[in-house]
């Protein structure tokens, strides 16, 4: 018996501790619009997806019908959130004239994440997003 009340304790603690490195960012997020200079632009092909330091950056190729994808890290403290693609599965060159990045580094200001809503700010843009 008191063995299986170490274990179970055990697991217990490993699972609120996998909890605690999850974010708000957590997920898969579709953008919806880019804001910028008071025009917006409707965008549904591009997704961000976060999964504790990890991250993706997803869009999808109308004119070829296929999805390019860039993998990376995410560093989020505060309202601060710094993201990180590298040359995985391709170089970071052959993919960043598909974004509106221009470096394989991009800082934003998380304005405001919810469960359904995250809105991001960077180089005078607000890019809003779903969760998908």
């Amino acid at each position: 018996m008191k063995k299986r009340l170490i274990i179970a304790a055990s697991v217990l603690i490993a699972l609120s501790a996998c909890d605690t490195m999850s974010t708000d960012l957590e997920g898969k997020w579709q953008l919806n619009q880019i804001e910028c200079g008071g025009e917006i632009s409707a965008v549904d092909t591009v997704w961000y997806n976060f999964q504790t330091t990890l991250f993706q950056y997803q869009i999808y190729d109308r004119s070829s019908d296929r999805y390019r994808y860039s993998y990376g890290y995410n560093f989020y403290e505060g309202d601060q959130l710094k993201l990180q693609l590298l040359s995985d599965p391709h170089p970071v060159g052959e993919f960043l004239p598909y974004t509106d990045w221009q470096e394989a580094t991009r800082n934003f200001c998380v304005e405001k994440v919810t469960h359904k809503q995250l809105i991001l700010s960077s180089e005078g843009k607000k890019y809003i997003f779903k969760k998908f």
